[in-house]
């Protein structure tokens, strides 16, 4: 594509020439109408060629060449113009002008002209920059670093840079009858031949390694690329770009020889050797040690210094270790932290020395790595520390002693817990044996022990020992067998556990004592198991009264004897301390601690001990209480003992008073189903009688209710009500009950009457059951009878006196309609308008007359909320407005079943009173026993003072009824509407339908 400005004052042979130009497809035409912008504009330099008029007001088309020499250079340019006299010829090309084309003739041979005199100025030009971008490039060749050659498929070389003559030692004279075989190494020919076999057939060779010969038989590696050129699916010639790496391979060679030489000396010691350079810290060696002690790969770490990859941690210690080898000195041991390759710290000493290789200063060293040793010895402080923390801190005691041929020997240390348990100091028990603290019975059982010690190495087992103050007691021992300084020693952790054992043989003695009672026998045997425990004078159990001020007592043994229908008050006594403080304990001085208490004064108490009784939510129900005349002597034990027994007592006064409320409620609830004027009937899963009540008999015209014990329920239910009976009764088995329904029943005399009832799932007899009232709405189904009857009649008259009244409104429409095309008096238009709008205003009146009659016409019944949403958004473009429904489909309501119109008038109000709205919204949720339905849009929404106002009759902008309507529709079944949205965010409108309203499942 050649892009051309063309530059003339007359716009119309502006247009003509920019379309003959781009019809052949080569060309893109920019104009312009001015010289003097056209050179003001960035954009002239991207053009290919300029077209110029000659004459042209503010700069003439030779004053536009001359600009466009000065300030472009040889940008082709051709004068286009009319004026055909031979100075101006002269001039133009005078001046550097391409070519000069005159205006006139026939235009399409003066077009073919333009075009072809722009075409070869391009072409021109561009071959000008095409030669001197060549011999710019051959320049570059001659004078590159690297070897580049051309070499023809037989192998003649066609052209070598100067690099490529220097190094191999020829002059270009040698070329013409040098060939690539007179090049190539013998050691390197079958590999070049393959490699050039390749480059041939057109196939990339990668990078090529091949030796060279000098014309002195010298060897040159090189390495490169190569490729050819293609012609008609033939070699034209192959290019090569190679790169001298002789001294790069010899330093390799080199390097491989000094691997050698040190492999023998430190490659496989497993003591970590490295080399690295005194000049500049290079590592030139390593061996596996090193490798293997900081994680590098050799790859990693050859030729790289030692300060890049961090080895030593601390610079200071690394500067220190320089220094003394610069100054001659050898490192005898120096310890230096250093760096592995993922960071961990190790501590190495270093024994290097200075040393030449191949003339230049080298650091050999020979590295210790004591990190391994380092962790031992802090480990064997930190357990050290740890042994000293545990003997010091430990609750429980803890004695090592050797162990001699003879047994167990000394204790050789001891911990203050053990001197604690024990009653010894540390000095009298280091000077004992485990033999010195055995009882009787631990030295029977000691053999055993020893033998089960030598043979599992652990040994746990409970005994008791005596202890310094001559007392025994229980411990549990725990004896391992263990290595202490090549000493076979014992180590013995003791735990004194005399009070639980004494607390667990009590609490055995307690449990035995009450275990197979329940009630008030549990109780007593309670307080006579606690009396004989704690040999106290008095036990007793009360339950605090409701006023919380009293207690009666529910068991009590005094002295020996059993006590009833005794009560106390709590005020000023230790039981009011119980309850309020919980467990509580006095060992003597009560009476004058509750000096106002007359029990404690006539009872002469000394010592009290009681425990609060609580219910499930921890309520103080009751008090547990140990009475004595003497100083009361407990185990430590004792508030644990007591709080058990009292969880017990407690339980069993709540199971006593359970029994006694459901007894009682039982009673009163068969006088209250017994008395019921609502027959009431409970069935099992099948429909099977299990219960019913008089009033159920006189229902269905069955003397004695037993009579319908055992008879299924669906023998009494009319064949139009049976689905309906056999749905709601699967739906109470799933738990979704609660309703309110009706049915028609059939008596024992083939009567026939309405029922509403109502189910519940419940539990009979321990079964599942349903309970199921009944009550007869025979009456009132005859009186709604009459009053649909009543109403359809009125509604007929209704629909009459609407349809005569319509009748009437066409005909007054006609007329206006004729009054205006007749009219001629401007004055009358208006009353004509009033005249027309009143009549609109009738005919809304009459519409708005025949829905509300609808309206509680026929009974409200259950509907599926979530298939009512989706019928009345049927009529919606999709195109236009998204409905979303998310509302569950297992939700239903009992409403009216105008309701499917309240849905479509909210619908409807969004689609046109709603503003840009792009999506309608429905949900439903179960809250406060309510289901809220929402139905909300992405509009305009309501302003705050129209709220209320859009469900008043006659507000909107059409008739105003549709919200009105949808309240009272609603209303009809105690359902709610209400406008919540936020203005400027869209509309939301919250339905509110009450419990008992809905069901779900």
């Amino acid at each position: 594509m050649i892009s051309v400005l063309y530059v003339d004052d007359e716009p119309a042979f502006l247009e003509l020439a920019r379309i003959f130009l781009e019809r052949s497809g080569e060309f893109q035409v920019a104009t312009s109408t001015s010289a003097l912008r056209s050179l003001a504009d960035p954009a002239i330099r991207s053009y290919d060629a300029i077209i110029s008029d000659y004459q042209m007001p503010g700069m003439d088309g030779i004053a536009f060449l001359k600009a466009v020499r000065h300030q472009l250079g040889d940008m082709p340019f051709i004068l286009f113009t009319g004026r055909g006299r031979e100075e101006v010829v002269i001039e133009a090309i005078n001046n550097g002008a391409d070519f000069y084309v005159q205006k006139g003739g026939d235009p399409k041979a003066q077009f073919a002209d333009l075009v072809h005199m722009v075409r070869q100025a391009v072409r021109r030009k561009r071959a000008e920059i095409t030669v001197a971008e060549q011999e710019q490039r051959y320049h570059d060749l001659q004078n590159a670093n690297d070897l580049i050659q051309s070499v023809a498929p037989d192998g003649h070389i066609l052209f070598a840079n100067q690099k490529w003559l220097e190094t191999l030692g020829y002059t270009a004279e040698d070329l013409p009858n040098l060939t690539i075989f007179d090049i190539i190494h013998e050691e390197s020919v079958d590999h070049c031949m393959a490699m050039l076999q390749q480059v041939l057939s057109g196939e990339s060779a990668g990078i090529i390694d091949a030796i060279f010969k000098t014309r002195d038989g010298r060897k040159v590696y090189v390495e490169g690329i190569a490729d050819s050129r293609i012609v008609d699916g033939r070699c034209q010639y192959t290019r090569g770009l190679f790169k001298d790496i002789t001294e790069r391979v010899q330093a390799e060679k080199a390097l491989c020889d000094s691997e050698h030489r040190f492999a023998t000396f430190f490659k496989d010691n497993p003591i970590i050797f490295t080399l690295v350079s005194a000049i500049d810290g290079t590592l030139v060696d390593v061996n596996d040690a090193f490798l293997r002690y900081t994680g590098y790969d050799r790859e990693e770490v050859i030729g790289r210094k030692v300060e890049e990859l961090g080895l030593f941690a601390d610079h200071t210690e690394h500067l220190r270790f320089i220094s003394t080898l610069r100054a001659g000195r050898p490192v005898e041991g120096m310890r230096m932290l250093c760096r592995g390759k993922n960071g961990e710290i190790h501590t190495c000493r270093f024994f290097s020395k200075m040393t030449l290789i191949n003339g230049r200063p080298h650091t050999l060293s020979a590295i210790e790595d004591l990190t391994e040793q380092k962790r031992a010895e802090e480990a064997a402080r930190e357990n050290e520390e740890r042994y000293r923390l545990i003997m010091e801190n430990a609750g429980e005691g803890i004695l090592a002693n050797e162990l001699t041929p003879d047994g167990p020997g000394r204790f050789i240390d001891v911990n203050d817990a053990a001197c604690r348990i024990l009653e010894l100091t540390r000095e009298e028990l280091q000077g004992m044996n485990l033999v010195d603290l055995d009882t009787p019975e631990m030295k029977r059982r000691a053999p055993a022990l020893a033998q089960e010690l030598m043979q599992k190495r652990r040994v746990v087992f409970q005994a008791g020992f005596r202890t310094g103050g001559d007392r025994e007691k229980i411990l549990d021992v725990s004896v391992s067998l263990f290595e202490l300084a090549g000493k076979p020693t014992i180590l013995s952790i003791i735990r004194d556990v005399t009070e639980v054992e004494a607390t667990r043989s009590a609490l055995h003695t307690l449990v035995a004592g009450m275990v197979g009672t329940t009630g008030r026998e549990s109780l007593d045997r309670i307080v006579e198991s606690l009396s004989a425990w704690s040999g106290a004078n008095c036990v007793l159990i009360s339950e605090i009264m409701p006023d919380r001020e009293h207690a009666r007592v529910l068991s009590m043994l005094l002295d020996g004897k059993k006590i009833q229908g005794h009560s106390y008050t709590l005020k000023g006594t230790p039981c009011e301390s119980v309850a309020k403080g919980g467990f509580t304990i006095y060992p003597d001085n009560v009476a004058e601690l509750f000096p106002e208490s007359q029990g404690v004064r006539e009872l002469n108490i000394r010592g009290y001990a009681g425990a609060p009784l609580r219910d499930s939510t921890g309520r103080v129900v009751g008090i547990l209480c140990i009475v004595s005349r003497t100083p009361l002597t407990l185990l430590p034990s004792a508030q644990e003992i007591m709080e058990i027994v009292a969880a017990k007592a407690a339980a069993e006064i709540g199971r006593m008073n359970a029994l006694s409320a459901l007894s009682e409620s039982e009673e009163k609830f068969r006088a209250l189903v017994e008395h019921s004027l609502d027959g009431t009937l409970i069935l099992d899963p099948a429909g099977t009688i299990l219960f019913a009540n008089h009033a159920a008999g006189r229902l269905t015209e069955i003397g004695q209710p037993d009579e319908l014990i055992g008879r299924n329920v669906m023998e009494f239910v009319a064949p139009t009500s049976c689905n309906d009976v056999i749905s709601d009764f699967s739906k109470a088995a799933k738990g979704v009950d609660g309703y309110i329904t009706r049915y028609k029943i059939l008596t024992a005399n083939q009567g026939e009457r309405w029922v509403e009832s109502i189910g519940k799932s419940i539990i009979f007899d321990g079964t599942p059951s349903i309970l199921i009232s009944l009550r007869d709405i025979t009456g009132r189904e005859r009186a709604e009878d009459a009053l649909r009857e009543a109403n359809r009649k009125l509604n007929l008259l209704s629909s009459i006196t609407r349809h005569d009244i319509n009748n009437q409104l066409q005909v007054l429409n006609g007329y206006i309609t004729i009054l205006r095309d007749t009219n001629r008096d401007p004055s009358l238009d208006g009353y004509l308008s009033r005249v027309a709008a009143a009549s609109s205003r009738i005919a809304s009146m009459i519409q708005f007359t025949r829905e509300y009659e609808e309206i509680g016409v026929r009974l409200p019944v259950w509907q599926g909320l979530r298939t009512l949403v989706d019928e009345a958004g049927r009529g919606i473009n999709p195109g236009r407005v998204i409905l979303e429904n998310t509302i569950p489909e297992t939700i239903e309501v009992f409403a009216d079943p105008l309701i499917s119109k309240v849905l479509f008038n909210l619908i409807d109000n969004a689609l046109f009173h709603g503003g840009k709205v792009t999506t309608i919204r429905f949900a439903a949720t179960v809250r406060d026993d309510a289901c809220i339905v929402t139905c909300e849009d992405d509009g305009d929404g309501i302003a705050p003072e129209n709220k209320e106002r859009i469900f008043d009759r006659g507000f909107g902008k059409n008739t105003g009824f549709g919200l009105s309507l949808s309240r009272e529709i609603l209303d009809i079944t105690g359902i709610t509407i209400w406008e919540t949205g936020e203005a400027g965010r869209g509309a939301r409108f919250e339905i509110v339908v009450p419990k008992g309203q809905y069901r779900t499942g």
